[in-house]
């Protein structure tokens, strides 16, 4: 009987490991935050709703919660680990770096209509300079199309280099322009839930 309770449990582990390696492959994390975080509102930042900004608090701060999604198979909407949470001044410096971003963008343009290169990126902006874990954009041209990477970077103790984390989220030109317009909507929400 024991060998058998010890046989079903390797198969289900099987299974599980089966499950989770199949997300990877398709890189569809899922990202249950509920245990840690306390949601308070959502919003859907790109036309299909697969990005969205989740309003959340931890540890009494309000986060700013800018997220990937995907679709399961039953049709729900759900998290993946492609995002990251800013906290309220790193969210403040993003929309104010906004028009920065945008002549990045518009620079960026200009290149590729005159440069057959497939891969170009724009000089870094550092959202805050003196964190040891700032948050950095990067505009950059891939396979014919741009992008906006809005991420979180460590100082290594070893060489006090940058190096990105998976903290982040890469979003397209219409995703970055979609979001813009929400910056009012996202503003209320955040003053209506820290009032």
């Amino acid at each position: 009987m024991s060998a058998l309770r010890g046989f079903i449990r390797v198969g289900l582990r099987a299974q599980a490991f089966r499950s989770a390696l199949g997300a990877a492959q398709s890189g569809r994390f899922m990202c249950d935050q509920s245990d840690r975080f306390n949601e308070v509102h959502k919003m859907d930042i790109s036309e299909d709703a697969m990005v969205k900004m989740h309003f959340t608090f931890y540890k009494g701060a309000l986060l700013f919660d800018l997220r990937k999604h995907f679709l399961t198979e039953d049709g729900e909407i759900k998290p993946t680990r492609k995002g990251f949470a800013m906290q309220e001044k790193e969210w403040k410096a993003v929309v104010a770096n906004a028009k920065a971003i945008d002549s990045s963008f518009a620079e960026l343009k200009t290149r590729m209509e005159s440069d057959d290169a497939e891969v170009i990126r724009m000089p870094e902006m550092k959202l805050n300079e003196t964190e040891s874990r700032p948050v950095i954009v990067r505009c950059s041209l891939y396979e014919g199309k741009i992008y906006v990477d809005i991420r979180r970077f460590e100082v290594q103790e070893e060489d006090g280099k940058l190096l990105p984390t998976k903290k982040g989220i890469t979003l397209s030109h219409q995703d970055w322009l979609n979001l813009q317009t929400k910056f009012k909507d996202i503003e209320s929400v955040a003053a209506e839930n820290q009032n």
